[in-house]
């Protein structure tokens, strides 16, 4: 695009969603406000809904109508395929509060944030040639010390995980889609070629059982994992589920110390180094019962890092090994306790 006005099409969704109903003559004014607006000129009809446009197809977002209280966001726009990890979501976070900062330039120093991925700048390009329906080329570096490669691929999503952005695409030639980290690419230039999204592809569905959004998750298998979760740390699983499969299977609150209390949990999802690192840094707090390979792994990471501090690391989980072929082999072990 000769602008860009990705920047434009947030600001406006922002503007509406936080006025809930807001006229066009609202809309202009606070435009001619805004710090985007760098020659302080009024929002033009035509312009107005030519950017109302780009947002439902860019955003799949409809600017809805109504005579009496002006112009408002759908109901469907909050809907279960709008959710808090949406690209929409993080994008319109972010410049909402870009815009903050830029009108509270004296505070700058006491207002601190993690930083937003660097590889934000090449949104824009993603995001339009997604529009367009146009192929896309990348320069792309897997790992620091690699050659970057120049690839032409045809994006299907962008998916936002924590601080990291990630762009899911088909490159030319390949089989299968693949995940790209936005920090790994170095350029990033839509193509004339056109390329068609497939019918039956569903962002929500393709990442639905992964932990963690990363390409070498793309072999792995589906798995039912239970997680026991002791003391204080069972509230921060249920107010911050590790996995939206997440659900209370077993509660034990008869204890009147908290750091006895439990709760297990069970999952449907990716099992992987991403979920092993997540539950290592849970320490005591997390017992593993299902998979075996999964507790297995947090048994080896545990002696191994036991050993590195002098110690000799013994197997307790020998008394359970037998026990663990068993699916379901926990429940005796709780019922006995």
């Amino acid at each position: 695009m000769a602008k860009n006005y990705f920047n434009r099409y947030v600001w406006l969704l922002n503007t509406i969603q936080s006025n809930g109903h807001v006229t066009l003559e609202k809309i202009s004014e606070l435009w001619q406000e805004s710090p985007l607006n760098e020659d302080g000129s009024p929002l033009a009809e035509r312009t107005f809904h030519n950017h109302k446009e780009a947002i439902k197809e860019t955003f799949g977002i409809d600017i809805k109508f109504d005579k009496s209280r002006g112009y408002f966001l759908s109901d469907s726009t909050f809907s279960h395929k709008q959710n808090n990890e949406s690209v929409y979501q993080w994008l319109l976070a972010a410049l909402s509060v870009n815009n903050i900062i830029r009108e509270a330039d004296d505070l700058r120093d006491r207002i601190l944030f993690e930083k937003i991925p660097d590889g934000q700048m090449y949104l824009n390009p993603i995001i339009q040639a997604m529009r367009d329906g146009k192929t896309i080329e990348i320069t792309y570096r897997k790992q620091i010390e690699e050659v970057p490669e120049i690839l032409e691929a045809s994006p299907y999503c962008l998916k936002v995980d924590g601080q990291h952005g990630y762009m899911l695409a088909l490159v030319r030639g390949a089989d299968k889609p693949e995940v790209f980290a936005l920090d790994r690419i170095l350029s990033a230039r839509q193509q004339r070629r056109n390329y068609k999204l497939p019918k039956d592809f569903d962002a929500s569905v393709y990442f639905g059982n992964r932990y963690c959004i990363s390409s070498e998750s793309d072999s792995r298998t589906v798995e039912d994992v239970v997680l026991r979760v002791w003391g204080k740390q069972r509230e921060n699983f249920k107010l911050n589920p590790l996995h939206k499969s997440q659900l209370t299977i077993m509660e034990d609150s008869s204890s009147e110390e908290e750091s006895e209390k439990w709760t297990i949990f069970s999952y449907r999802m990716e099992c992987g180094p991403e979920l092993e690192r997540k539950l290592l840094s849970l320490n005591d707090s997390v017992e593993i019962f299902e998979p075996a390979s999964l507790r297995r792994a947090i048994i080896g990471h545990a002696g191994a890092i036991f050993d590195l501090y002098g110690g000799t690391s013994s197997y307790p989980e020998e008394v359970y090994e037998p026990m663990m072929s068993k699916k379901g082999w926990w429940k005796k072990l709780i019922t006995n306790k």
